[in-house]
């Protein structure tokens, strides 16, 4: 005889269980914190017929219940404390837990190992394509500036997990280093100047739990930063003066943002932060027209105000795909500027990166310029020239056969692939 159902309890609590969490996913009676970082929740949707029969409903339904859930957040703060508590693994995108819980991006440890390395001549072509842009940036009166900034791991490479192997091998930043101080292009190396002052400075330069460059580090360079602009575009800037620190253990989120995205239960024991209140001197000062291609770096620079104070527009392309500016609302991206124009506006062109991004640095800004100022990026004269580029190769044999090869290769038609070949040519040329 079945035993009957009231004397299964376990049975019961899983009905209880799975009641209160319906009940609270209707009618939810506290508003729980969100989980924090890049994440998108699903919407909801309606019932219809059509939506129904096409499963439509079911899979957006699904997928909006699964991320919507009561205490869903609670749930996942408590699986990633569990997992980061017992095996020390962080539930967020390319972030490391080294050792004493400090906090890394994989990024930033692949530069400071130098297991990211793209090689003395990819770097030396680099340098060269910002020498040329350099150069046609200055026949029209504008300076400008690399900024080698600071990585996290480079600062830190004690609390760097034993597994990833040690500092000390060729670096982009060696190199980096190296080409741009045979280039004569100008730069300043707030890399070198970070670990220079690790042992002296009176406040952190870099948080435990934070990815870039601490709040009181980012005042020390806009003030070296500033000096060094001043002379190369002789002018006199509003002045920075710092008015009072607050240092303090209450951490803002700027300086904990990787723990944050960790979406976990406890905050990780970290040391104090120290938070500059700033005045500006504008009476006699002038501001200068800048564009600053940069990473994340310059977020912290440039969405607290503080570029806003020195520069007027102050444009940031970010990693040269989006574009801001102070006194615009929204962005925009960089297929929309027209490149010399928007250029021979500004007084300063700014370039900065962390080391974790040098095997991409510049983000193809400088091979835009030269683009721009050889007039590839004219549509009629870039069809001139390779309409002429396509004859120079239906002329010559040896070569017309080549194209001819690629072209069934790739099975496209001839007139096809003579105009990518003439159109890498001509690219190609201009970037030498």
């Amino acid at each position: 005889m079945k035993k009957p159902l009231y004397k299964y309890p376990s049975v019961w609590l899983i009905i209880l269980f799975f009641g209160i969490m319906h009940y609270f996913t209707i009618f939810p009676y506290k508003k729980l914190e969100p989980l924090k970082g890049a994440i998108e929740y699903g919407k909801d949707t309606t019932f219809s017929i059509k939506s129904w029969l096409s499963e439509d409903y079911q899979h957006v339904k699904e997928k909006y219940i699964n991320e919507n859930f009561a205490f869903r957040s609670t749930f996942v703060r408590l699986h990633n404390q569990l997992q980061f508590s017992l095996f020390k693994v962080a539930f967020a995108n390319g972030v490391i837990v080294g050792k004493d819980n400090y906090l890394y991006e994989r990024n930033y440890i692949r530069a400071a190992t130098g297991s990211d390395f793209i090689g003395k001549d990819s770097i030396h072509k680099k340098v060269e394509y910002m020498k040329r842009a350099n150069r046609y940036l200055t026949d029209d009166g504008i300076k400008m500036l690399v900024v080698l900034a600071p990585g996290k791991a480079s600062y830190f490479p004690e609390y760097i997990p034993d597994r990833f192997g040690k500092t000390g091998l060729t670096t982009n930043y060696d190199v980096f280093r190296k080409e741009l101080l045979s280039s004569g292009i100008p730069f300043i190396d707030f890399n070198s100047w970070f670990r220079s002052k690790k042992d002296t400075s009176k406040y952190p330069l870099f948080p435990k739990t934070g990815v870039h460059w601490s709040q009181y580090g980012v005042v020390l360079a806009v003030d070296s930063l500033t000096k060094v602009i001043e002379q190369l575009t002789q002018t006199d800037l509003p002045t920075m003066q710092i008015t009072g620190i607050e240092y303090s253990d209450a951490i803002h989120n700027d300086d904990q943002d990787i723990e944050d995205g960790m979406n976990i239960l406890y905050k990780i024991p970290k040391f104090k932060m120290a938070y500059p209140q700033l005045k500006f001197q504008n009476e006699g000062k002038t501001k200068i027209p800048c564009v600053t291609i940069a990473d994340s770096y310059y977020w912290q620079i440039y969405g607290s105000g503080l570029a806003g104070q020195f520069f007027e527009p102050a444009q940031f392309w970010y990693y040269f795909e989006r574009c801001y500016s102070t006194g615009v609302s929204g962005d925009w991206p960089i297929s929309g500027v027209d490149m010399r124009t928007e250029l021979k506006k500004q007084k300063l062109v700014l370039l900065i990166t962390t080391d974790a991004n040098l095997s991409r640095f510049d983000y193809g800004f400088s091979e835009a310029v030269i683009k721009a100022y050889t007039d590839l990026s004219d549509p009629d004269k870039m069809n001139a020239l390779i309409r002429n580029q396509v004859e120079i190769i239906k002329k010559t044999p040896s070569w017309l056969k080549a194209v001819e090869t690629k072209a069934k290769q790739k099975n496209i038609p001839l007139d096809s692939m003579l105009y990518l070949d003439a159109k890498w040519v001509i690219e190609n040329n201009a970037l030498k």
